[in-house]
């Protein structure tokens, strides 16, 4: 009867531990980059700078203007007012 109880505290805390790892910590930021027409701008570059560290990453915009950074850290970023016109 107590190896049996054992047998149950082991797996329960087996699965518990694979369930800790499985939780994540980060974000993505998707937007759009439109001219003053509001029409859409292609093949665009946005930057998006880690404000601790000056860490930056660059994504393209797509065809129809979308842009997106993937598996962002909890962190402050910034984007900057930018304008191109």
């Amino acid at each position: 009867m107590y190896s049996r109880r054992i047998l149950h505290v082991v797996c329960a805390l087996a699965l518990l531990c694979g369930s800790m790892f499985a939780q994540t910590v980060s974000s993505s930021l998707v937007g759009v980059v439109q001219d003053p027409a509001d029409a859409v701008v292609p093949n665009a570059a946005v930057t998006l700078t880690q404000t601790d560290t000056g860490t930056a990453r660059t994504a393209t915009t797509d065809g129809s203007g979308v842009f997106r950074f993937l598996n962002l850290v909890r962190q402050l970023f910034d984007s900057g007012p930018r304008s191109w016109f």
